[in-house]
C-alpha cells in the first residue's frame, strides 16, 4: 500500500487511523475505495457535500486530487501510547507530519476517529494534549461543532470526523452522541456544516469543478 495519494498541494486533507493489516498488501493507498471503510465513513458525507454545493454555483469538489493518508501505517505503533505519554516511532510520525503540514498548509485536515484526531492535533502543536480515550463520539462531536463555527480561511483547520464507530453495534448512540441530537443524522449534520464552510470560502478554495448541467 502507497503511503499517500493524491496531491500535497489540494487544500483538503484525509487522515484515517492506520493501514488495515489484513489488507494493506492488497490495497493501493489509504482509504481506498475498494475498502468498505471508506464508503462507511467518508462516502455519505461526501455525497450530500456535494449535493449541497452544487446549488448555489452548479459547482462540484474534484475530488481527484483530495489528499489521503493515515496517521500511521502500522497500526502496532498505537501501542506506543502511554496515557498522554507517545514514545518512539510515534512520535518521529507525529514530527514528520507536522513537517509536512507546516510545507503545504492545507486548509482544512479531517481526521477520522480519536487516533487520527489526537494525532493530527499534536502534529500542528495544539495545546494539551489528551489521552488515547478522551476523545469520545461526544467529545469529537463538540470539537466539530466548536472547529466548524469558528472556522479560519487563514489558518490549517482540523476538523474531527468519525471513523468505523458509525458503522458498528453502537452506531445510533454515535449519531445523538457526535450530533447532541436525539434522532439526529452525524452524515447530514457533518456534511452541512462543511457544505457552508465550503460555500462561504469557495473563491478562496482552489477545490472546484464547474458542472454546466446537472452532473
Amino acid at each position: 500500500m502507497k503511503r499517500e495519494h493524491g496531491s500535497r498541494e489540494f487544500p483538503i486533507w484525509l487522515i484515517g487511523d492506520s493501514n488495515p493489516a489484513r489488507w494493506q498488501t492488497q490495497l493501493d493507498y489509504p482509504l481506498d475505495p475498494r475498502h468498505p471503510a471508506r464508503h462507511n465513513i467518508w462516502t455519505p458525507i461526501l455525497d450530500r457535500i456535494q449535493e449541497r454545493v452544487y446549488l448555489p454555483d452548479r459547482l462540484r469538489m474534484d475530488t481527484s486530487l483530495l489528499y489521503v493518508r493515515n496517521a500511521v501505517e502500522d497500526p502496532a505503533y498505537k501501542s506506543l501510547i502511554s496515557g498522554t505519554q507517545w514514545e518512539n516511532p510515534l512520535l518521529t510520525e507525529v514530527t514528520n507530519f507536522g513537517k509536512l503540514v507546516k510545507a503545504h498548509s492545507p486548509k482544512i485536515i479531517f481526521t477520522f476517529g480519536s487516533f487520527a484526531f489526537e494525532f493530527a492535533r499534536r502534529s500542528t502543536n495544539e495545546s494539551g494534549n489528551k489521552t488515547k480515550d478522551y476523545w469520545n463520539t461526544q467529545r469529537l462531536g463538540q470539537e466539530f461543532c466548536s472547529r466548524s463555527n469558528n472556522f479560519n480561511i487563514q489558518k490549517i483547520n482540523v476538523l474531527p470526523l468519525l471513523h468505523t464507530s458509525i458503522a458498528w453495534g453502537h452506531f445510533l448512540q454515535a449519531h445523538r452522541n457526535f450530533t447532541g441530537q436525539e434522532g439526529a443524522n452525524y452524515f447530514e449534520y457533518a456534511a452541512d456544516a462543511i457544505a457552508e464552510i465550503l460555500i462561504e470560502h469557495r473563491g478562496s478554495l482552489p477545490i472546484w469543478k464547474e458542472c454546466p448541467t446537472e452532473c
